[in-house]
């Protein structure tokens, strides 16, 4: 592992890039294979009770991506507001659901959260006797442990709460 380090990355990133070129691959795929490489480093220094790896860099993939500045920036395109009201809140939308999946859905469409997000709620997590109801969405211990891959990068949600207003 200690050959690993920043210029490795690099010499990783170049290879990439000649295969993207060659090959016509997405970049996305190099930035998974550099965050899953991020990742390995990162729990196998953990593993040794060594928090940090041996150099001048925080970790040898830190600031390793590929990035097209020729791609158009994209987003998802939201629910059309008309669409929901006369689909998911017309009378009789959800007869032939039943009711926990009906509730499940209702809270993602008011709160953006993720369907597992809600499923996977403790009923203290559920804050109703407050001003604002909302929703206590964190990392939880014992029984009710909630578990998340990289809480700063693939569920910011837990960074704090969302609300229900």
């Amino acid at each position: 592992m200690s050959e690993i380090d920043h210029a490795a990355a690099l010499k990783h990133k170049a290879w990439w890039q000649k295969k993207i070129a060659a090959e016509n691959l997405s970049m996305e795929s190099a930035n998974k294979d550099f965050a899953n490489m991020a990742g390995m480093l990162r729990r196998y220094y953990e593993s040794i009770a060594q928090p940090d790896p041996p150099y001048p860099y925080p970790y040898p993939y830190h600031r390793i991506s590929l990035k097209d500045r020729h791609k158009a920036e994209s987003r998802k395109l939201e629910i059309p507001v008309d669409w929901i009201t006369e689909k998911w809140f017309a009378p009789g939308a959800f007869d032939g659901t039943n009711d926990e999946a009906r509730d499940i859905l209702l809270i993602s469409v008011e709160t953006g959260c993720r369907q597992s997000e809600i499923c996977d709620l403790p009923p203290e997590a559920i804050v109703l006797d407050h001003p604002i109801p909302h929703l206590r969405l964190r990392f939880e211990e014992g029984e009710n442990r909630r578990e998340c891959i990289d809480p700063l990068k693939t569920c910011s949600c837990y960074k704090g709460e969302r609300s229900h207003e």
